[in-house]
C-alpha cells in the first residue's frame, strides 16, 4: 500500500483499500456507500435452478451504465453530499472467482465540503445457472445478477452500507480480437 492509500474497514468485514484521487492524504472513513460497488458485484450473482448454459464464465465487463445514465452517474444525495459512480470494471475467471472495482466520487461541495474520490477493489466467487449469477463476497451476503449475451444487470439496493437509493447496473463485456 502506498503512501496515499487509506485501508478502510468496512461494515462488512472485508477491509477497502482507497486512494484519493486528489493526492491528499488522510481519508475519513466516512463513505459507507463504498461498500455498494462491492455488493454491485455481489448483486450481480444469483444462483437458481436453471442449468442450461456453462458453470463459469470469464472476462473483464466495464460499467455502462447506472440508474440508466453513463458514469460519472449520479446515484443519490446524503447528508449533503452527492454519491457518483465515476467508473467501474469487473473481472470473471473460469474457477468462479471475480474481482469488482471502480471509483466513487463523494461530492460534497454544494455544502462547502470537498470533493473525494474512492478507489475500491473486492474479490470474491460467484456462480452461474443459466443467466442468472450469485456473487459472494467474503462476510456478505450472495447477491444476483442477470447475463444476457455480454450485458450484465444487477441492482444494488439502498441500505446504509451502500447508496442513499437504489442503483441499477449495466456491465458491458469487453471483447478482445
Amino acid at each position: 500500500m502506498s503512501a496515499l492509500e487509506t485501508e478502510i474497514p468496512s461494515a462488512v468485514g472485508t477491509p477497502v483499500t482507497c486512494v484519493p484521487s486528489s493526492g491528499e492524504e488522510g481519508l475519513v472513513p466516512r463513505f459507507a456507500f463504498l461498500p455498494a460497488l462491492v455488493l454491485t458485484a455481489s448483486t450481480l450473482l444469483a444462483a437458481c435452478s436453471d442449468s442450461t448454459g456453462p458453470s463459469s464464465i470469464s472476462g473483464t465487463f466495464i460499467l455502462v451504465s447506472a440508474n440508466g445514465s453513463p458514469p460519472p452517474a449520479f446515484i443519490a444525495s446524503s447528508g449533503g453530499c452527492d454519491q457518483l459512480i465515476q467508473a467501474g470494471f469487473l473481472h470473471m475467471n473460469t474457477d468462479r472467482t471475480f474481482t469488482i472495482g471502480g471509483t466513487i466520487r463523494l461530492d460534497c461541495s454544494a455544502s462547502g465540503g470537498s470533493i473525494q474520490d474512492q478507489v475500491l477493489s473486492l474479490f470474491g466467487n460467484y456462480e452461474l445457472s443459466g443467466q442468472h449469477l450469485s456473487f459472494t463476497i467474503p462476510g456478505m451476503s450472495s447477491l444476483p445478477a442477470r447475463l444476457s449475451g455480454d450485458s450484465l444487470t444487477a441492482t444494488i439496493p439502498a441500505s446504509p452500507f451502500t447508496f442513499a437509493a437504489d442503483a441499477a447496473l449495466v456491465f458491458l463485456r469487453v471483447v478482445t480480437p
